[in-house]
């Protein structure tokens, strides 16, 4: 069964969370595509910066003011 966007904000709210992103396109279809891709090398993923784990805050913080163009990259 596929639920619509509003089905899926209100069962994540039920449950205390928050949904967002592009998970509507993530089709298995396009999904086996992506990986064929990284796995030829081919796929170019931009990291628009890296924070070493212990700022993860800082790094929630950077994704809050949404203003990110890329990844950001949590390091160990």
């Amino acid at each position: 069964m596929r639920r619509s966007s509003s089905q899926r904000r209100r069962a994540a709210a039920r449950l205390g969370a928050q949904t967002q992103g592009t998970h509507q396109v993530a089709s298995a279809p396009i999904l086996a595509e992506l990986a064929e891709l990284a796995a030829a090398g081919s796929l170019e993923i931009p990291i628009a910066r890296t924070f070493a784990l212990d700022q993860v805050r800082d790094a929630y913080r950077e994704l809050a003011d949404r203003h990110t163009h890329g990844k950001i990259v949590l390091l160990p």
